[in-house]
């Protein structure tokens, strides 16, 4: 057996991330396409006639920002985007179906850790039109 031996290699530094993101920040909702008759001034009902939620904020940048919704009772994907360079991102949903939708948002960092879900809200889609008078 030969006593062969090569170069070593630089391998560079080595970064091990094991810390979930924090929670993004959400800094709109759309789209409350109806009256937000009953509530705050400012604070929408959640009640559209959009059939997809489109959601802007702000998380550690280029995360994978993910939308779920919970009528069924577990997470279902229904949203994705990545932020972008400033951690800025919007994400539009997929169209729901009429019904309630309680929606979640998380932020996950390039290693791949996903944060804790953020409740954004329950948001009631109805795009059936009201009857003739």
């Amino acid at each position: 057996m030969a006593d062969n031996e090569s170069a070593s290699t630089d391998l560079g530094i080595w970064s091990i991330d094991t810390q979930a993101p924090a929670k993004p920040a959400v800094s709109s909702a759309s789209s409350d396409t109806g009256s937000s008759s009953g509530t705050s001034s400012g604070i929408s009902d959640r009640i559209t006639s959009d059939d997809t939620i489109t959601i802007t904020g702000h998380t550690e940048p280029k995360a994978t920002i993910r939308v779920y919704d919970k009528a069924t009772g577990v997470y279902v994907l229904v949203g994705r985007t990545k932020a972008d360079d400033d951690g800025y991102y919007s994400v539009t949903t997929i169209s729901l179906e009429d019904g309630d939708h309680p929606l979640s948002i998380t932020s996950a960092d390039v290693a791949g850790n996903e944060s804790a879900y953020l409740f954004i809200g329950l948001w009631r889609i109805d795009t059936t039109p009201p009857n003739k008078p």
